[in-house]
């Protein structure tokens, strides 16, 4: 089975898209100020939500949809996404490759994360913090889900121009998220 997230807001470009396929979505939000600071605290505790790490654990493949400001990949796309695939991986079935394959944000060749995202991992993961506890505490309460297939995420993503075009992306999310609801017409003003 295969699941959509829209990412939220860029990723409400996709939107027609991914309805077209008839397949389920839902919305995420993994914000790209968030991998920019490095925050994996936040990324795991917070962005990461509910629904797509119990997807993740039942073993369906979930499409993370994004879009890259000026550039055809999201950091939510090539970054994220990698990380938090070798992190699930990792804590819920014991896989620590050598190689976690992390494209560039422009498409280019792909590195080798698997050092980077192994020290993030005994950070913030295996840390001897109250943190790093609540983190794993987390993790393993999907990870008790897993049906025992390696992580299936996927971020799809292109270039955007419209980042931050607050009324473009309303306008999205109404024409293609919302109920249609009939709006009761504005009272007139009485009669002076």
């Amino acid at each position: 089975m295969r699941k959509h997230y829209i990412n939220l807001t860029d990723g409400l470009e996709a939107l027609p898209e991914v309805q077209a396929t008839g397949e389920p979505w839902a919305f995420s939000r993994i914000q790209s100020t968030t991998i920019e600071r490095r925050d994996w605290w936040s990324l795991l505790m917070i962005d990461l939500g509910e629904d797509l790490p119990m997807h993740l654990a039942l073993g369906w493949e979930c499409v993370l949809h994004d879009r890259g400001t000026r550039r055809p990949r999201s950091k939510t796309c090539y970054y994220a996404v990698p990380l938090l695939a070798y992190i699930l991986n990792r804590r819920w079935y014991g896989l620590a490759p050598e190689v976690a394959p992390m494209q560039g944000r422009r498409g280019n060749a792909a590195t080798n994360a698997a050092r980077y995202f192994a020290q993030v991992y005994r950070e913030v993961v295996e840390g001897g913090d109250a943190q790093a506890g609540r983190v794993r505490r987390r993790l393993d309460f999907f990870g008790r889900f897993a049906v025992g297939r390696p992580v299936r995420l996927v971020g799809c993503s292109r270039a955007t121009e419209r980042d931050g075009d607050k009324v473009f992306y309303r306008g999205l999310a109404l024409a293609h998220a919302a109920p249609a609801v009939d709006l009761p017409e504005p009272a007139s003003e009485p009669a002076a």
